[in-house]
């Protein structure tokens, strides 16, 4: 989910921190991905992707259970899942393939085991698919999910009042996650698997100079760290936008504690934020009592019982031990039987192939 709202504050309070620049200025740089962003939002694309293509509207109904609403669109269950499972790894390959083809220097991040207490915020990101009797493409969804991935357009008329929230994300099938990572572990590429979070270990490595930046779309990066930050790619213009922390401190006139109060009250993934605050208030408040504890004593500030800004703060600050990087030797041979082996396309192969010979020679 990353903080509410902040990117819009840094526009508006710390606009020099923010610099558009194209994505050929990374090559030669050591940029850490958080594949998590990569995979999940190549996921997301494949269940839409699938659902719009059959040009059908899917049926929402309940199945009984209070928090899942299944998805039903009649497409061939068998075909279906396998393009699902499919598309994302050849995305995140393609996109692997790309920014080396430009000189960048990738280490892939995974998330390990999250934290305790970021529980509540993951256990709304749910997916899972299956099929009816009828052979029926079935995605189970949280209604909330349903809408954003989907659209309002592709469903039956919903009467709960569900507001449609594109920042959740879809559980990621075991399947695209297994062969993502063979295939990082067979291309040469460095790769790093987290002890917890890939956020906290990205923004460490950037920190400790081991990578020169992090690729991500989740803002609590920065809340972490890190740095230096790129997000917001756009394909279409080949551009991408560089966030500098140190910069992003003096517009907001913060230092790095209050930055961190700043973005708990804003909305983080370890702790509900209090209601009745947005983002121009928390960003008011902390200006004038500078932490958390004088703004909960304002008298118009009324905190539930689960806002828990202290674990919040443990988890931003927490030393994080750096995770070594492991690599594999890349195998021509082994590469093409993988791409084989799963289908994938031989010009996808063979591009591949030709990139990642040239980055292990250049090494």
């Amino acid at each position: 989910m990353g903080i509410t709202g902040l990117f819009p504050l840094i526009r508006k309070h710390a606009p020099h921190a923010i610099e558009v620049v194209p994505l050929q200025s990374l090559s030669g740089l050591r940029i850490g991905l958080d594949m998590s962003i990569f995979v999940h939002k190549f996921w997301n694309a494949a269940i839409s992707g699938i659902a719009r293509d059959a040009k059908v509207k899917a049926e929402l109904f309940d199945d009984g259970q209070c928090d899942l609403v299944p998805i039903r669109t009649p497409l061939s269950t068998a075909e279906s899942l396998q393009e699902i499972k499919r598309t994302p790894v050849v995305s995140m390959i393609k996109q692997l393939t790309r920014i080396m083809d430009l000189g960048v220097r990738p280490v892939c991040v995974f998330d390990g085991k999250p934290p305790k207490s970021k529980e509540e915020c993951l256990a709304v990101r749910h997916a899972d698919i299956s099929q009816d009797v009828d052979g029926n493409l079935l995605l189970h969804l949280t209604r909330d999910i349903a809408l954003s991935t989907l659209g309002k357009e592709m469903m039956a008329a919903d009467d709960d009042g569900a507001v449609a929230t594109p920042s959740k994300k879809l559980c990621v099938d075991p399947e695209v996650w297994s062969n993502i990572k063979e295939y990082v572990a067979l291309s040469g590429i460095p790769y790093v698997k987290s002890n917890g979070e890939a956020d906290p270990q990205l923004a460490a490595q950037c920190k400790a100079g081991i990578i020169d930046a992090v690729w991500s779309e989740d803002a609590d990066l920065l809340t972490f760290g890190t740095p230096v930050l790129y997000c917001k790619y756009d394909s279409k213009t080949d551009n991408i936008t560089r966030i500098e922390l140190s910069k992003v401190l003096s517009g907001l006139e913060l230092n790095q504690d209050e930055f961190v109060d700043l973005c708990i009250l804003l909305g983080c993934d370890y702790s509900p934020k209090i209601k009745g605050i947005g983002p121009v208030g928390a960003y008011r408040h902390i200006k004038e009592k500078r932490r958390i504890e004088q703004v909960i004593l304002a008298p118009k500030v009324k905190v539930g019982g689960d806002f828990r800004y202290e674990t919040a703060r443990e988890e931003f600050a927490q030393i994080r031990i750096l995770a070594p990087h492991s690599r594999g030797l890349f195998d021509p041979t082994l590469m093409r039987s993988f791409f084989d082996l799963k289908g994938y396309s031989p010009r996808d192969r063979d591009q591949a192939c030709k990139i990642l010979a040239r980055m292990q020679k250049s090494e």
